[in-house]
């Protein structure tokens, strides 16, 4: 983080004098974590987990709730929040809620400057990595509990090579239709109580 006393307040400035860049790093993490658990939660105009309705990551909060704080546009009142991330996930919750809530589901422009996705930052650049890191453990789980199954393997390798539909995934395993069918909605399965247990240890 940039410690640029032009803009930042005496008081939010020495908080961040006291952080060192492994201390942004698992904030921003933690955080972004947060925001997504939380997500889940909403109803979204898009129907994608993760994505907000103007089509922006959820993570895209935490670089939000950070500008809001380093500008002081939201004071972190210490009687009301004991620590510095417990008040940045309740600037992350207004800010969901006001998402989910606004205008078509559809995104709420009462903070202007803030409503453009949030593309390139430091901390979307580390949760896209983060999120990425996740994905290829849930894979990893999933194909754990598969072993032996060489048909779900084999629709794992299909996906992996590009085949993004079920006619594409059958003409790249060989397997019949009904076989592949039957092969995904074991991994469905298996991809659900991999992502339980998964958010269990979070």
């Amino acid at each position: 983080m940039v410690d640029d006393g032009r803009q930042i307040p005496g008081d939010v400035r020495s908080v961040v004098r006291r952080l060192s860049d492994r201390d942004w790093e698992s904030l921003t993490l933690q955080l972004g974590r947060y925001a997504l658990h939380k997500s889940r939660r909403f109803y979204w105009r898009t129907g994608r987990s993760g994505e907000l309705p103007n089509g922006e990551p959820t993570e895209s909060l935490v670089s939000k709730a950070f500008v809001l704080w380093l500008t002081g546009r939201r004071r972190w009142n210490r009687a009301e929040y004991d620590d510095l991330p417990a008040f940045l996930r309740s600037v992350i919750d207004s800010l969901l809620s006001h998402s989910a809530n606004g205008y078509d589901n559809r995104h709420v422009a009462s903070e202007p400057e803030l409503d453009r996705p949030a593309e390139g930052t430091p901390e979307i650049e580390l949760l896209s990595k983060e999120r990425a890191a996740e994905a290829d453990r849930m894979v990893a789980g999933i194909e754990e509990r598969s072993r032996g199954d060489l048909v779900a393997l084999a629709i794992i390798d299909a996906m992996r090579n590009g085949a993004g539909t079920r006619r594409a995934i059958v003409q790249a395993t060989g397997h019949s239709p009904e076989a592949v069918d039957n092969g995904l909605k074991r991994l469905r399965r298996i991809g659900a109580a991999v992502a339980r247990v998964r958010e269990d240890k979070t």
